[in-house]
């Protein structure tokens, strides 16, 4: 458990704090432009049923929705590219605290064979 806190502790918090803003308002953001365009949709449909549009205006108001799902669409690749970066921070801060305590396991293990080295040298004489 130790080793999880340790790895923990290496994490650059300080980046990933940084770049925490960045990604919520991104996130909150997309999330309010999706509330509000459901909402005028919702309010154009009730004002226009989809019976009395015609077929250019139906076209129309499908363009339209396609090209907000694709902006929406840009909006989230945007967040996923900011949480995959900040993955990968941790990633290789982890990965770089494996390393540091596979070297100090061995440089533990290298001191007690010199230690009961030393000791056994010190009842021999």
């Amino acid at each position: 458990m130790a080793g999880w806190i340790r790895a923990i502790r290496a994490v650059p918090w300080g980046e990933v704090i940084a770049a925490a803003p960045l990604v919520v308002g991104s996130a909150k953001k997309i999330i309010f432009t999706r509330r509000r365009k459901e909402e005028t949709a919702r309010a154009s449909a009730r004002a226009e049923p989809a019976e009395l549009l015609s077929d250019d205006a139906a076209l129309r108001a499908l363009q339209l929705r396609i090209a907000d799902l694709e902006r929406d669409l840009i909006g989230a690749t945007e967040i996923l590219e900011n949480l995959a970066d900040q993955h990968a921070q941790l990633v290789i801060a982890v990965e770089a605290q494996r390393t540091r305590i596979r070297t100090l396991t061995w440089t533990c293990v290298v001191l007690a064979a010199l230690t009961a080295g030393l000791v056994l040298w010190l009842f021999m004489r």
